[in-house]
């Protein structure tokens, strides 16, 4: 009986040592791979081969418990992306968890598809991630974890790293949050004005005016971007829900300035013609017509105007009234085809 306790503690202790060994020899290798990452710089595609063998090499080799602690401590954000990103492929019960402790992780990595790279930050990354799975209809969360994390980040104060529009939509189909929505705007989200627009609230309408005479801001004297723009794009998106008479003067000075201005700008040319075409009446096609008219004569910028026109018209509901300005005016030029 001696002899087989003896026998069995031995066997524990070779076991033991072994683990240890094994442990040591991944902890190791797992750092050795890590370290390939420690630019900070993940690539979502095979075009940065060596990058791209790298990132596989860590998902191979890391546990679940190695992906878990590295989402969230790992002091290089583009691990953490990785890491994460890994655990919600294999619908892991901790990204719920992960997500919502990351939720003011504004820590940045640089993301490269193909070789076009940009900067993303940890929490919007995270959410991107359960949100796209989650409409493709795959279940990183339940429903209700979806219900809780909206609410959370509709209602948790200094978010401005997080784009806030399908969060606060969401919510906003399951009960009235109007006056969370105008607080959210103040808080630095611009993004939400047209959902503010939606609930078509007379107080809003100074608001949304001021908001549309922001096309000066961020541009120095020459229209040339300096700084943290204004948020005339977004409410020029937000008239499309509510085509209100009081926004008329506003868009008719965006209008004037945009055609006085040297720059061209696509980002508030084509959101401009959606928001007058959403007013479908007499005005509206008199107030492009008059643009096109001093457009042609001034000869600037014709062939911008008239794919944005043309570009509005598609992207919209293809309003039949506006027909005959599209056939006119925004088809026959140098860069739009059918």
């Amino acid at each position: 009986m001696n002899k087989l306790n003896i026998a069995f503690s031995v066997l524990l202790g070779m076991l033991f040592s072994s683990a240890m060994v094994w442990g040591q020899k991944h902890e190791k290798e797992l750092s050795f791979a890590l370290s390939g990452m420690a630019d900070n710089t993940y690539s979502f595609t095979r075009t940065m081969n060596k990058r791209w063998e790298a990132q596989e090499h860590i998902k191979r080799i890391a546990t679940d418990k190695d992906l878990d602690s590295l989402a969230r401590y790992c002091s290089i954000p583009a691990v953490k992306a990785l890491a994460f990103l890994t655990l919600a492929q294999k619908q892991s019960d901790k990204c719920f968890e992960k997500v919502v402790s990351s939720l003011k992780d504004t820590s940045q990595f640089l993301a490269f598809t193909y070789d076009m790279g940009r900067w993303l930050n940890i929490a919007s990354f995270f959410l991107d991630v359960v949100n796209v799975k989650y409409e493709e209809g795959i279940s990183v969360l339940s429903d209700e974890q979806m219900i809780h994390l909206d609410s959370l980040i509709v209602f948790t104060p200094g978010l401005r790293h997080i784009y806030m529009t399908p969060y606060a939509t969401r919510v906003a189909y399951l009960q009235d949050i109007h006056d969370r929505v105008k607080e959210l705007f103040y808080e630095g989200h611009p993004e939400v004005l047209p959902l503010l627009a939606s609930y078509k609230r007379p107080e809003d309408k100074l608001l949304l005016l001021s908001a549309l005479r922001e096309f000066k801001v961020g541009l120095d004297e020459k229209g040339r971007i300096t700084g943290r723009k204004g948020a005339t794009d977004d409410a020029l998106e937000a008239i499309k829900n509510w085509p209100d008479e009081a926004f008329i003067p506003a868009l008719e000075e965006i209008r004037d300035y945009e055609l006085a201005s040297n720059y061209f700008s696509y980002s508030e040319t084509i959101p401009l013609f959606k928001a007058v075409m959403a007013y479908d009446n007499d005005w509206a096609y008199n107030f492009i017509e008059d643009m096109f008219i001093f457009i042609t004569v001034a000869a600037k910028h014709e062939s911008s105007f008239s794919e944005c026109l043309y570009r509005a018209f598609k992207e919209e509901t293809e309003r039949q009234r506006f027909k005959p300005l599209i056939e006119k005016f925004g088809k026959n030029h140098l860069y739009v085809k059918d």
